[in-house]
């Protein structure tokens, strides 16, 4: 179990924990320099506040792990945290758009699961890149490792508080769905 140690860092502490499943050491905060970043640590801002123009999550870390600055942060998606997992000699199965089966069939075989979730209905935010295309970004995004399923329920590990968890897959699948099903497993 890993505790994420900032505010906005629950993927590369999720991904310390994926690691440790194939016996690689990488603490969450050397994880965190070495993962791509995208775009400026904070957005500029629209005439409301919203974030106008900033990262995109697919390519790099957007914002400020640590919280703070115009935006609090963000975070970063499956294709970079999957880059970072191949430096440190570990190539993961991206499940992204699988269907929930194929989830918990991998948890089945005792291959444990980083998902990303929306624990919150939003606030959905929508800015564009320096490059010009269109992200929306849910802001109750966050990354938690799956490590087992049992009648009707998933057991996981939620970086945020730092303890294991069991949510029903009624409630988990609403939660992935929020966040286009994004997943990768060791």
């Amino acid at each position: 179990m890993v505790r994420q140690a900032l505010r906005n860092n629950c993927e590369t502490a999720a991904l310390s924990m994926l690691l440790a499943a194939r016996g690689v050491e990488a603490p969450q905060l050397k994880l965190q320099r070495a993962v791509r970043r995208n775009g400026p640590k904070d957005p500029s801002l629209d005439a409301s506040g919203d974030p106008a123009v900033w990262g995109d999550p697919t390519k790099g870390y957007v914002g400020r792990a640590e919280g703070g600055g115009t935006s609090g942060g963000y975070g970063v998606y499956e294709r970079p945290v999957s880059a970072l997992a191949r430096r440190r000699g570990v190539k993961l199965a991206d499940l992204t758009g699988s269907s929930p089966k194929r989830v918990y069939r991998r948890l089945l075989t005792g291959r444990p699961v980083m998902v990303w979730v929306g624990l919150s209905a939003g606030p959905y935010k929508t800015w564009r890149t320096p490059e010009g295309r269109s992200i929306t970004g849910n802001f109750g995004e966050h990354t938690v490792v799956l490590t087992g399923t049992r009648s009707g329920l998933v057991e996981l590990n939620d970086p945020l508080v730092g303890r294991r968890a069991t949510w029903t897959r009624e409630r988990f699948e609403l939660l992935w769905k929020r966040l286009g099903r994004r997943a990768l497993s060791v």
